[in-house]
């Protein structure tokens, strides 16, 4: 989709976005993300609206940007199962992809019913999980507030608890110093303390775990 014509013409470019018409998808569909990639949202997002329109849905998200699916993601090291080459040891990537186009449209006989697979690396422990459903249906939403002095809490703040503030100026922004982008390895996943980075900037952090916990 041309970026100057969809500013020319936005119900063309209305017409090319399949979000909210998921329904009108009357086939099975298979995703991969990674949980770096600038386009992770949409890959979770595009997967529950069409298993939500029953429709058969895999799903693969892995420790990946959108430019790298190897093991190695900026500083960190995932271990070789991270790897789309191994995935774990089930086999490289765009080897399970033809198996599920096997799957899914064969010998030009009718399929076998098949609500799809979800596979998702959990970062940490480093290890894949094959799972069902996405988002998992035994996760438990937990609030955090911001806080005053740079906590993140549980616990609401009191109505005394004086507000932290901030310079909002787009035009003197912090530095990005990596995450989900669309940019090369320059930028990429580390410590918020590395390269250029302000003091004025604003951060709230919660007390260690005491036990593991997962999140999303």
């Amino acid at each position: 989709m041309g970026y100057e014509r969809s500013r020319r013409e936005p119900e063309w470019a209305r017409s090319c976005r399949v979000a909210g018409r998921h329904d009108e998808v009357d086939l099975p569909t298979f995703q991969v993300g990674g949980w770096y990639d600038i386009f992770a949202q949409g890959t979770l997002d595009n997967f529950t609206a069409m298993r939500r329109a029953g429709r058969s849905a895999t799903l693969v998200m892995g420790p990946w940007s959108h430019a790298n699916q190897q093991h190695v993601i900026g500083d960190v090291n995932f271990g070789f199962s991270a790897n789309s080459a191994f995935m774990g040891m089930r086999g490289p990537l765009n080897g399970l992809q033809p198996d599920w186009f096997q799957r899914t449209i064969g010998d030009g006989e009718a399929p076998e019913p098949d609500t799809g697979k979800v596979q998702l690396f959990v970062m940490g422990v480093n290890q894949w999980r094959e799972e069902t459903e996405w988002p998992l249906s035994r996760a438990v939403d937990t609030d955090f507030h911001l806080r005053a002095d740079g906590r993140l809490t549980p616990e609401p703040p009191p109505v005394a608890e004086q507000p932290e503030q901030f310079t909002y100026d787009p035009m003197d922004p912090v530095p990005t110093t990596g995450g989900a982008l669309l940019l090369t390895d320059d930028f990429r996943p580390g410590p918020s303390t590395r390269g250029t980075w302000r003091r004025a900037r604003t951060s709230w952090s919660s007390p260690p775990n005491r036990s593991p916990r997962m999140s999303r």
